[in-house]
């Protein structure tokens, strides 16, 4: 049996969404050749396992006493139990499943841990990972291999407030954030304020783009009878392929 570790949770603003990837990966690995271990990174940053997490009503109250606290420790690729000061031997890791959504997970951090452990993991690299999370490193690889991106400006809590050349209405977003998380849509110079204001509750930058109204969006997803990868009793949703 090959040990899989699988981290998921995190201290981003995406962790709720971070821990629903990481059960439906953890009961979708084959029992027959993977033994997973799920990972979870509480707000925190502290890592966590035990059998119960695989079971999603634990976190609506998690007791930690049931969890062992775990950890890595650089050039090896096992994983330890910490026990105060001491640190004993859970397993070697075959293989790691980045799950996590967000900082300090989706953009390179955890990647570079595995790296320093010798551990594979099923994500993209350092580099790519952290120039695919922020949204101004995006670009210029992109204008870099002359793909067309929409203009944009940056905003910083300590910038003046500027007025976009390709005027209203705009989409304003956090540089480093995910999904629909900390974005809204500014049509005058007063929602502008508002909207960098707001964007920067979640990061250190803010990027302001043109508000497209007629446009096509493309949405790539793989999805392997997703509802069969929870558990029996969660199987209500709809299966997707």
């Amino acid at each position: 049996m090959k040990n899989i570790a699988v981290f998921y949770g995190g201290v981003s603003v995406e962790h709720d969404v971070s821990v629903i990837t990481g059960l439906m990966t953890v009961n979708s690995l084959d029992k027959k050749r993977f033994n997973a271990f799920p990972i979870y990174v509480d707000g925190n940053g502290e890592w966590f396992t035990g059998e119960i997490l695989k079971d999603p009503d634990v976190y609506k109250n998690l007791n930690y006493k049931k969890l062992k606290r775990v950890t890595f420790v650089a050039g090896e690729n096992a994983l330890y139990v910490k026990n105060g000061k001491k640190l004993k031997l859970l397993c070697k890791v075959y293989c790691a499943i980045n799950c996590l959504h967000g900082e300090r997970g989706e953009d390179g951090s955890l990647v570079g841990i595995f790296n320093m452990c010798d551990i594979p993991c099923a994500s993209p690299s350092i580099y790519s990972s952290a120039v695919a999370m922020d949204k101004t490193l995006t670009k210029a690889a992109l204008k870099g291999v002359n793909v067309k991106t929409l203009p944009f400006i940056v905003a910083r809590s300590f910038d003046k407030p500027k007025t976009p050349d390709f005027g209203f209405p705009v989409v304003v977003k956090p540089v480093c954030g995910g999904s629909s998380i900390g974005v809204s849509v500014a049509e005058t110079e007063e929602d502008l304020k508002r909207a960098v204001d707001y964007a920067l509750k979640f990061g250190e930058k803010a990027v302001i783009e043109p508000c497209l109204k007629d446009f096509t969006e493309i949405n790539c997803a793989a999805y392997k009878k997703a509802a069969a990868c929870l558990p029996a009793k969660d199987r209500s949703a709809e299966r997707r392929y």
